[in-house]
């Protein structure tokens, strides 16, 4: 069973997306990670998680809180999902190949209650065998094929077998970076000869932050410059495997949020090349 599912937050008390879009059954499986100033603020009636040293602003908030959740968490089967998350299902008819019929009157719909409790039976089932899931991208067209694998994968909605992540954390190095941070561990575990598996049914219909709709801890203060330093870091950490694109005149290519554009081989993440970098040498 997925025993917990961590939400992070902070600054949004009374604007839990994410909380508020799961069934009551599940609620009662949501630990809140807050940092201790808020923590007296909260009123769900939920568990919590503390973090450390949360008096002190940093630059890098949301890298070390991820890789706090990983650490307590330890190797139990557990969610970690962004606050401002809302996922949706698609309609069955697109996978025609395994004999689904159509199961929704249009393409998708955001998840209700039955919906959850699908997704989260058939997460469950995956990590028996898979060290990190999560959902695809709602602006990607659906694939014949149910899911992927050693693939990019849904950064804020990530599905995690702590029994097979747990034994490298404190080999992994999750809080190098202020972004990006998702992509490391992803790169981690498929280096480290564990499974990603990312679903084509279930994905990510909204992220509020991302979206603009909401303030973001992480991305409201970053430059390009400071992206561009983060992305050195995680070219160091996975030469060959990460690469921030270019254009010909040697200036970066900007994508969203004014974050340069970088192409990531995920199935040479999972080759022996990648085995050789030096952030694996503790191996």
């Amino acid at each position: 069973m997925i025993e917990k599912i961590y939400i992070p937050t902070v600054n949004r008390v009374d604007n839990q997306i994410t909380y508020s879009t799961l069934p009551e059954e599940l609620k009662k499986r949501v630990v809140f990670v807050v940092q201790e100033w808020e923590r007296p603020q909260y009123k769900y009636d939920c568990e919590y998680l503390i973090l450390p040293d949360t008096k002190e602003k940093k630059e890098k908030y949301i890298s070390k809180t991820r890789e706090f959740i990983y650490k307590s968490a330890g190797k139990i089967k557990y969610a970690m999902i962004d606050d401002d998350i809302v996922i949706a299902r698609r309609n069955s008819k697109y996978f025609s190949a395994y004999n689904y019929i159509s199961n929704m009157e249009k393409s998708k719909r955001v998840l209700i209650e039955s919906d959850f409790f699908d997704m989260f039976s058939m997460f469950d089932s995956w990590l028996d065998d898979v060290g990190l899931c999560s959902c695809s991208q709602t602006y990607f067209p659906p694939s014949d094929k149910l899911y992927k694998e050693s693939s990019s994968v849904s950064f804020g909605v990530f599905f995690i077998n702590g029994s097979q992540l747990y034994p490298f954390i404190d080999r992994m190095k999750l809080s190098e970076t202020k972004i990006a941070e998702d992509v490391i561990l992803t790169l981690y575990v498929l280096g480290y000869g564990l499974k990603n598996r990312v679903t084509e049914e279930y994905v990510l219909h909204k992220n509020l932050s991302v979206d603009k709709k909401l303030n973001s801890s992480c991305w409201d203060n970053q430059t390009l410059e400071h992206s561009l330093e983060d992305f050195k870091i995680i070219e160091n950490l996975f030469p060959g495997v990460f690469k921030t694109l270019y254009n010909a005149d040697g200036t970066p290519i900007v994508g969203y949020r004014s974050s340069p554009k970088s192409k990531i081989d995920w199935k040479l993440a999972r080759g022996s090349k990648l085995k050789s970098s030096k952030s694996f040498n503790t191996l």
